[in-house]
C-alpha cells in the first residue's frame, strides 16, 4: 500500500508562530490522523506485505500529542499486524518529527529506505528511496544504487519529488524529468512511487522507458485543487504484471 503527504499537525498551521502559511478554507475539517489512522486500517484489512510512505509523513509544525497519537496507530495498526512501515522524508518534515521516526524505527515500527541498500518485500520485490531534495540536486545525483538482486525481481523507487511528465508543468517550482533520473541510474526500475504532488497523477511508461510512474495523491484534502476529490492511496500489486487499484480513505 502506498500512501503519501499525510501532513499530520497540519491543522498548527493556523495557530503556530514558528511557521506563517495559508491553510484550506475547509481546515474545520481536516483530520490528518484519522486519516492516516484509516489507511493503516485500510492495510490491515487487506493483509498488504508492506506501506511504503513517500515523504511529509508531517507538517512543518507538528506538537507532542501527534507524535504520540501517530505511534500508537502504528503500534495498534499495522505494527499489531506485523506490516512493515517503510518512508522517506518529504520538504514538510521538521526535525522533531524525524526524530519521532527514528524512535519508531528503533523500536520496530518504521524504517527509512535508502539509495544504497534494497529493503526486501515478500519474495521478489526490492525498495530504494531518496528523500526529497531541491531540484538542482538532480542535475548530478550520486544515483548510484546498490542491486545484486535476484534476476527477475521487481525493483521499486520510492521519490518524494515534482516529476513531470508524470504530474502537470508548474510555474512556480520546476519539475524534475524523469528521465533525467532513469537515465542517470545504474539499474532498472519497474515502478517509482512518487509523493509531493496533492493530486493523483500516472505514467505508465514515461518517456518511453519501461517502467511505471504513480503519485497516490495526498491522505487528507489540504490544497484547494483537491477539495471535491476524495483522499487516496494507491495499491499495487506485484505478479508476472504489476497492477495498481486506487483506493478512496473516506
Amino acid at each position: 500500500l502506498h500512501i503519501s503527504d499525510t501532513h499530520i499537525g497540519y491543522p498548527l498551521r493556523e495557530r503556530s508562530d514558528q511557521y506563517n502559511q495559508s491553510t484550506v478554507r475547509w481546515i474545520d475539517e481536516i483530520d490528518c490522523l484519522t486519516q492516516f489512522r484509516k489507511a493503516m486500517e485500510m492495510a490491515v484489512e487487506r493483509e498488504v506485505d508492506a506501506v511504503i510512505h513517500t515523504g511529509d509523513v508531517f507538517d512543518d509544525v507538528v506538537d507532542t500529542d501527534h507524535l504520540n497519537e501517530f505511534r500508537d496507530i502504528l503500534e495498534n495498526t499495522v505494527g499489531e499486524a506485523d506490516i512493515p512501515f517503510y518512508y522517506i522524508l518529504g520538504n514538510h518534515d521538521p526535525e522533531n518529527a524525524r526524530m519521532e521516526l527514528k524512535s519508531a524505527e528503533s523500536a520496530g515500527l518504521a524504517k527509512h529506505l535508502s539509495r544504497r541498500t534494497p529493503t526486501q518485500v515478500g519474495e521478489n520485490v526490492f525498495l530504494y528511496g531518496t528523500d526529497y531534495h531541491k531540484p538542482d540536486w538532480w542535475e548530478t545525483p550520486p544515483s548510484k544504487f546498490d542491486d545484486g538482486v535476484p534476476e527477475g525481481s521487481y525493483r521499486v523507487l520510492c521519490l518524494h519529488e515534482s516529476i513531470s511528465p508524470v504530474c502537470p508543468s508548474r510555474k512556480r517550482s520546476a519539475d524534475i524529468p524523469l528521465e533525467r533520473i532513469v537515465e542517470s541510474s545504474n539499474i532498472d526500475f519497474d515502478l517509482i512511487a512518487l509523493g509531493n504532488e496533492h493530486d493523483v497523477h500516472e505514467e505508465r511508461y514515461p518517456s518511453g522507458y519501461d517502467c511505471m510512474a504513480f503519485y497516490p495523491g495526498p491522505a487528507e484534502r489540504i490544497s484547494n485543487k483537491y477539495r471535491d476529490k476524495p483522499a487516496s492511496v494507491n495499491l499495487y500489486t506485484f505478479s508476472e504484471d504489476i497492477t495498481r487499484e486506487r483506493l478512496e480513505v473516506t
